[in-house]
């Protein structure tokens, strides 16, 4: 049977690292899901199902939300390599 059990900062995924970092954004900026949704074009299902790591998140919706955050990629806590598709964290 699986734990519910939050998991130690090193055993956390990508997903929950960045959805974290949202999740940060969107409270230093005074933001609802339906606000944040609304300037992704997305419904809120959508940006609320990313948020609870229902859906993945892909390296286009990253950078589509830091843009609509209007924070850099890295300022999410990451940054994108050159090749196709990576990204890594940012210590």
């Amino acid at each position: 049977m699986a734990s519910n059990a939050p998991r130690k900062p090193q055993e956390q995924t990508f997903n929950e690292l960045v959805i974290m970092e949202i999740k940060v954004q969107m409270t230093r900026q005074q933001l609802t899901q339906e606000k944040l949704a609304a300037r992704l074009g997305w419904s809120s299902s959508r940006l609320n199902r990313l948020l609870k790591g229902r859906i993945k998140l892909t390296l286009d919706d990253l950078r589509h939300i830091a843009d609509m955050l209007g924070v850099a990629v890295n300022e999410l806590g990451f940054l994108i390599d050159e090749r196709p598709g990576r990204v890594r964290r940012v210590s």
